[in-house]
């Protein structure tokens, strides 16, 4: 995470205990910050540390608690939407949390899982365009908050529209489970007389691995 985000805000000034809880959860624009996800017996969260480059000291800034196992994090600063993290797990679901918030009630959004059930109704059924598995990666599309890409357990990829809170395209030809989808470039050998440019990667996706458009 890079320095000073989530909601940086100026030390309080000192005078009491309640300036003194105020600085505590002051985020700095030179403080280190950092997530991981945790779990001990049934009891899971993300919790967001702080290092603070002055008294040399780590600590846990507040913590937001999941229904399930964590499995992956991902980060996104931006200016309209604040300090988000999305999250997958051993569910079929992906939730974005508010880290500006210090303890949130509820994800901003949830992506795939099971629809809300019908009156009448006994087994849920899952969201059209869900993971039929565990969320193994989550990554956001650079500077944008509301495309996330992920892979899962089911052997798909999936790219989520936050607008509309839906899957917008899935890929599955892969034929193992999808570990990591990261988008991946490389440079191309640079040749006589030519700048070195960027390019997408083309040819087969490995398994276990997808490549974005």
């Amino acid at each position: 995470v890079p320095r000073g985000a989530c909601a940086p805000q100026p030390r309080a000034a000192k005078g009491g205990a309640a300036d003194s809880d105020a600085e505590d959860d002051a985020v700095r624009a030179s403080d280190a910050v950092f997530l991981a996800g945790r779990t001990e017996d049934d009891f899971s969260c993300v919790e967001m540390y702080v290092y603070d480059d002055e008294q040399g000291s780590l600590y846990v800034h507040h913590d937001v608690r999941l229904e399930a196992f964590p499995l992956a994090l991902a980060f996104l600063q931006h200016g309209s939407a604040g300090a988000r993290v999305a999250v997958g797990t051993m569910e079929p679901r992906i939730d974005v949390w508010d880290l500006d918030v210090m303890e949130p009630a509820a994800p901003v959004a949830s992506l795939g899982g099971d629809a809300p059930t019908a009156a009448g109704r006994k087994a849920p059924r899952p969201t059209p365009g869900a993971h039929g598995d565990a969320v193994l990666s989550v990554s956001w599309r650079r500077h944008s908050p509301t495309v996330l890409a992920s892979g899962s357990a089911d052997r798909t990829v999936k790219l989520w529209d936050l607008n509309a809170r839906a899957c917008a395209v899935t890929w599955t030809h892969h034929g193992d489970r999808v570990s990591s989808a990261r988008r991946r470039r490389r440079l191309e050998r640079r040749r006589p007389g030519r700048r070195r440019t960027r390019r997408p990667v083309a040819g087969r996706v490995a398994p276990g691995r997808a490549r974005l458009p």
